[in-house]
Formats: C-alpha cells, structure tokens, sequence
C-alpha cells in the first residue's frame, strides 16, 4: 500500500486504488458470466456470490472495501468515520484477505481451462 503524508488520504486513495483493482480481477474471472453480470458494484458482488459461486468471506469483504472506496470517492467523511477502516492496519489486512482470495479463485480458473 502507498504511504500519503495524510493517513486518512492516504488510505482512502489507497481504498479507491485497491477496489479498482480487485474489481478488474474478477471481471476477468467471471468473464464468462459477465453478459448477465449487473453494472452495479454492489448487486455484481452479490451476483458472484450467488450464481458463481464465490464465497461468502470474500463476498462480505469485497462490501467493506466498497463501502470504504465509496466514502473516499464520494468525500465522505461521516461515511468513513462511521463505517471506515480504524487505521492503516485494518485497511491492509482486509485488502490482503480480499487479494488472497481472489489469487485462489485465479489458481482454480487457471487449472479448470
């Protein structure tokens, strides 16, 4: 994750970053779904979760991230401190968990081609 000189932008950026990025994985993963996919981040997750299978861990951390992306890009600041990560630490582990994760949905895309 990037270092900013302010935490709270710093982790923010790193929460807009770190969603993009995630989200850009699992399109690709379940691109053979995607013509039936919504556009909406929030119902998309929910559809991987219910018709492709993916877990339920991964499906309840993908909303915390989005939530905490949603409140950076939206200038949130009652959204952040309310519903946002404690600190940097928290923000990092739950970004690690989320990309873990998807590294084993990849591992298994990759052996079923």
């Amino acid at each position: 994750m990037r270092k900013g000189t302010d935490a709270h932008k710093g982790i923010k950026d790193n929460m807009l970053l770190a969603f993009s990025s995630v989200m850009s994985r699992l399109d690709a993963i379940y691109a053979a779904r995607a013509a039936k996919a919504p556009e909406g981040f929030e119902e998309r997750i929910n559809y991987w979760h219910r018709e492709c299978g993916m877990r339920i861990d991964l499906k309840d951390r993908l909303h915390s991230l989005r939530i905490w992306a949603n409140a950076a890009r939206h200038l949130d600041d009652d959204r952040w401190r309310r519903d946002g990560p404690r600190d940097e630490a928290e923000a990092s582990q739950l970004v690690s968990a989320v990309k873990t994760a998807i590294e084993a949905l990849e591992g298994a895309s990759s052996r079923t081609r």
